[in-house]
């Protein structure tokens, strides 16, 4: 049962709200200790805890554990939204039909190799498409394929009906930034989110999904649900920049672009447990 003595208290709860890959977990070392033993007490103190990834259900149920300490988690960054404590999915989200051939159009048009996942919570199965003026794929497209294998299908003429979850189109790092703006310019009714690839960390992943989605607006949606009256987000990628926007007090890793330890208040970098120094900041004010 989700934070019971929370549900019994007159005054509404706080929340935690953490990216996880650079953030909370770290690529190589996993989760710290400190890390873990902080989400534990956190959940003594009647703190609800949530993960926002940009990780769909299925390769986030390979990183955590079922009795993770959390209580929610936002994936396929607010496409779906999981009771971690009772596995139910609380709601999901995806493209319609007129919405996918208008983003396949428009990819196809900027020559980006790309992928469609299938609707949540299998969005980890997606048909992909190969840019055609290049004598190659970029090899981070490679390399996601060769990761999912079994999972994968070319895309045909025949366009897979909707709902589907989203778009993965992935550029490489140097044209990034105008690719994002051209999709930004246009697909203005669409939510675009710009990510650094997980794999090689350089390339970057640009994922399109319905214009409600996104990591902000699915916190928003339980903060509501559930009148959380104040909260913290830690992030350290752009697909947190949202979500680190709209929190009451936002934290950053110190391996995160620029742009961000710019705006918002650095701790260490998950291998030294710079959740746990976030949450404890917080804690203090």
């Amino acid at each position: 049962m989700l934070l019971a003595h929370q549900q019994a208290a007159s005054q509404p709860v706080k929340a935690v709200f953490t990216d996880l890959d650079g953030s909370l977990r770290h690529n190589e070392l996993g989760i710290h200790t400190h890390d873990h033993s902080s989400l534990l007490r956190l959940g003594e103190l009647g703190v609800a805890r949530i993960i926002a990834t940009g990780r769909s259900l299925f390769s986030a149920r390979k990183a955590l554990s079922p009795d993770f300490p959390i209580d929610y988690l936002i994936f396929s960054s607010g496409a779906g939204i999981l009771n971690w404590q009772t596995q139910e999915l609380l709601c999901s989200h995806g493209l319609n039909q007129a919405e996918i051939s208008q983003v396949i159009s428009c990819l196809q048009d900027l020559d980006l190799d790309f992928m469609l996942h299938d609707k949540v919570p299998n969005n980890h199965h997606f048909w992909y498409w190969r840019r055609k003026s290049q004598s190659q794929s970029t090899p981070d497209f490679e390399r996601r394929l060769e990761l999912y294998q079994g999972y994968a299908t070319p895309l045909s003429e025949s366009l897979p009906e909707g709902p589907c979850a989203q778009f993965v189109a992935i550029a490489e790092a140097a044209q990034t930034e105008q690719m994002f703006d051209a999709l930004c310019k246009r697909l203005p009714d669409l939510s675009i989110i710009r990510a650094t690839s997980p794999l090689d960390e350089q390339s970057g992943w640009l994922e399109v999904f319905p214009a409600h989605v996104s990591k902000s607006q699915a916190s928003h949606w339980l903060s509501e649900k559930h009148q959380w009256q104040s909260n913290m987000a830690f992030g350290n990628d752009y697909n947190d920049t949202d979500l680190l926007a709209w929190s009451d007090r936002a934290f950053v890793a110190d391996n995160a672009p620029e742009v961000l330890t710019k705006l918002y208040e650095k701790v260490p970098c998950p291998a030294r447990a710079g959740f746990s120094q976030a949450v404890s900041l917080w804690l203090q004010e």
